[in-house]
Order: structure tokens, then C-alpha cells, then sequence
């Protein structure tokens, strides 16, 4: 049939890493591509289909460190730029640049001068052997393999609940898929987006540059182009000379603000940050305001969240505490908040400390599964 699959046992909606649905795609698309170059795609089982969604799930995390308060990781899905560049696949540091020379069109287009996935597809592959399809809702890894006899086989890791046949299953598991052609994979795409509107949505084909260890992918020998394809202006030009630079100090100033954002939002995130004097602090991604919490409970949580953090002193020593104890703090004293309001029927929103006393062990029985972080 021209198709073969390989599944593992988890998908990316495993309940032990806590996501929603496509939340992980971006960082489990570059593990999967980075892992083609350290094991060859025809020789995958079960276990490397497993590891590459445990290793995206640590990469999602590394990644969440770095981004600034702009991305929501409860409301909002990574996408490929949000993904660290640099990171680690087991002893081997990896690097995984996005390249610009993008394809772009409609999923499922119909009329010719609009370039439909599987076009897409084929003009990727021309000039390039790695990359990431990207989709509402899908984002998959994508890569070509040549084989001894001279053939290729497309190969497409999905880190979706996939069934037998890669298709949408919600008890399923991720999947590497294997195509005889590009034709096989954009239909196997399309079939896998089931609402009929976002196929006519648009698609994004991005080529990556991976080096892992000594290995690094390779790029394919352009095709040449002719004269009249190509539109540039002479090189004496002073109007192009002038655009070269403005280019250039956009650059340089995109990235200074870039290294400078990703320095101050890991200020506080990992460890506590030190302010001038023998101040410090540390900083959790919400607050109790946060769209998370429902309406009535929102910015409401003053006593309990108090509470709660004199609890989890005791469970876990303060000095140790990180961004993830911060939001577990907000996370049980919302719920202790709806709990004793539910129980006392205050009339005051924000509750008294007296309303919102439980005991110690109910407190504890909500935090001990976190004690260790």
C-alpha cells in the first residue's frame, strides 16, 4: 500500500506530563528529526518511538524557562519558534536551526495557482531533506531518507493518539509513518486533520539545520536558476548598499533584544534571583489572577494561598523552592479557597481567616504528591 507505521505505547496526551492536546508538537518535532540523524529511521521500534516524546517533554520545559509573559503554557500551544535551539539528546548536545526559505500555501487547494501541501511537499524536498510541517492544529516532523537500492522513503513522526492505521484515535499512541512518496504523505496529513473547515487553513513547510555529535543533515544541490528568475539590483546600487545595512541593524538589534528577554525571564525561575542588598526572589508563570482560575475564585485567594505556602514550608524548605512550587501554591489554594467557601458560605468573597481554617493534614494530603519537584 506504500504506507507502514511503527507505534510506541505513550502519545503526547499521556495523563502523566499533564498537557493538552498539540501542546508539546514543536519540541517533540525537533527531538524526532534530530534522532533520524543519530538512528536511522528504518530501524525504529517502540522504545525510540517513547523516548523521543519523554525527551520533547524535558526539551518543552527547558523551553517554557526562557519564554517571557507573553506565552500562556496553559492557554497557548509552543510553536517552533519558541523551541530552545540548543539541547541535549541524551550525551550528545544538538543544535537546531530554523531556516527562512519556507514553503507556504493552502492545505487543501483546489485551484492551480494555489500551492496546495502536496506541491508543497514536492518543492521542499528539492532543495532539503529535514523539516516541520506546521498546521492548525498539527505540527509534525518530516524528513527524507535515501535507501541502498536508490529510492527514498518519506518519513513523518506524529505525536498524536494515533490508531493501526495513523489515524485520529483517542486511546492511541504516537507513530513514525513511512511514505513511498510525498503524494501518500500530504494525503495522510490531510486525513488526519478531521474538521473540513481547517483544511482549507494554511500550511507552513520549515526547513531545519541539525548538527548532533559529528552529525549534521545535508542539504540537497540547488537547482540553478535562470536569468530571468533571478530580481536583484546591481551591486553598484547605492539604494541596495543602503538596504543591506538597514537589513543588517535590524538584525543585530533583534538580536540584542532577544538575548536580553531571554536572560531577564529566567531571572528567578530555576533559583532565586538576587537584588540589590540581601533581597531575593522567586518567580512562578501566574498569579492568582490568572484565566486559569474560574471568575469567582480569581484574585480571591489571599488567606488560602498564605496558608498554603506556610504548608508547603514545611514539606519543602524554602531555600529549595523553584517556579513550580510557586504555581503549586496558587494551584491548592485555589482549590482550598472553592472548598471553604463551599463550607462556610462566607459573605465576604475574600473570605476571613477564620473561614478558610482546615486542618494541617487535608492541606498536606493536597501537597505531599508534590513534595519532591
Amino acid at each position: 500500500m506504500g504506507k507502514t507505521i511503527v507505534r510506541g505505547t505513550i502519545s503526547q496526551e499521556d495523563p502523566k506530563f499533564g498537557k493538552g492536546q498539540y501542546v508539546m508538537s514543536a519540541p517533540i518535532a525537533f527531538v524526532a528529526l534530530t534522532m533520524s540523524l543519530i538512528h536511522n529511521a528504518s530501524v525504529w521500534s517502540k522504545p525510540i518511538i517513547d523516548d523521543i516524546i519523554e525527551l520533547g517533554h524535558e526539551l518543552y520545559e527547558e523551553s517554557l524557562l526562557t519564554l517571557d509573559y507573553d506565552y500562556n503554557p496553559w492557554e497557548g500551544v509552543m510553536d517552533v519558534h519558541m523551541v530552545n535551539n540548543d539541547y541535549t539528546i541524551g550525551v550528545l548536545k544538538a543544535n537546531c536551526e530554523l531556516r527562512n526559505t519556507i514553503q507556504k500555501g493552502i492545505i487543501d487547494a483546489k485551484r492551480e495557482n494555489i500551492l496546495n501541501l502536496r506541491q508543497g511537499l514536492e518543492q521542499f524536498f528539492e532543495e532539503n531533506t529535514h523539516g516541520i510541517i506546521v498546521t492548525d492544529p498539527l505540527v509534525l516532523a518530516i524528513w527524507e531518507e535515501e535507501q541502498d537500492h536508490g529510492t527514498s522513503l518519506i518519513y513523518m513522526y506524529d505525536p498524536n493518539p494515533r490508531g493501526p492505521m495513523g489515524m485520529p484515535l483517542f486511546t492511541g499512541t504516537a507513530c513514525l509513518v513511512t511514505f513511498v512518496n510525498v503524494a501518500m504523505a500530504a494525503e495522510h496529513v490531510i486525513s488526519c486533520i478531521l474538521e473540513p473547515e481547517k483544511r482549507m487553513g494554511e500550511f507552513t513547510i520549515v526547513p531545519v539545520e541539525i548538527v548532533v555529535g559529528n552529525v549534521r543533515t545535508i542539504n540537497k544541490r540547488k537547482r540553478a536558476k535562470t536569468r530571468s528568475s533571478i530580481s536583484v539590483l546591481p551591486r553598484c546600487s547605492k539604494l541596495h548598499a543602503d538596504e543591506e545595512k538597514k537589513a543588517l541593524r535590524r538584525i543585530a538589534e533583534n538580536e540584542r533584544k532577544r538575548v536580553d528577554n531571554k536572560r531577564r525571564q529566567l531571572m528567578g525561575r530555576k533559583c532565586y534571583y538576587t537584588l540589590k542588598g540581601v533581597d531575593a526572589i522567586i518567580r512562578g508563570y501566574r498569579s492568582q489572577n490568572s484565566g486559569q482560575y474560574s471568575p469567582e475564585s480569581r484574585n480571591n485567594q489571599d488567606i488560602p494561598n498564605c496558608i498554603v505556602c506556610l504548608v508547603l514550608h514545611h514539606l519543602v524548605t524554602v531555600e529549595n523552592w523553584n517556579a513550580k512550587h510557586i504555581d503549586l501554591i496558587l494551584d491548592v489554594g485555589d482549590q482550598l479557597y472553592i472548598d471553604s467557601y463551599i463550607a462556610y458560605g462566607p459573605k465576604d468573597l475574600k473570605l476571613g481567616k477564620f473561614s478558610a481554617q482546615k486542618s494541617d493534614n487535608d492541606i498536606i494530603s493536597k501537597s505531599s504528591y508534590y513534595k519532591e519537584i
